[in-house]
């Protein structure tokens, strides 16, 4: 598992785990803000770290979504 960094043994009583990816994936910040949310709030602290290279396909392109009135995203292949 080189692709996942640990900053501290795990705790044996861990019962639950946040992950939140930033970057482009992160539209928004809303899973970067919804975790920074979370440590503030519950004094929580990062765990481990995770390198994303090893599960992205940076050379593709994204699919693109095109509004076809409110509230009806549809999903297109980019071209």
């Amino acid at each position: 598992m080189d692709h996942v960094g640990f900053d501290r043994e795990p705790p044996a009583n861990l019962t639950t785990l946040v992950m939140a990816f930033g970057g482009w994936i992160d539209a928004g910040q809303a899973a970067t803000g919804a975790l920074r949310h979370l440590v503030r709030d519950l004094s929580a602290a990062r765990l481990a770290w995770i390198d994303p290279e090893q599960f992205f396909v940076l050379t593709q392109e994204r699919p693109e979504v095109r509004l076809k009135g409110w509230g009806t995203d549809h999903p297109v292949a980019a071209e």
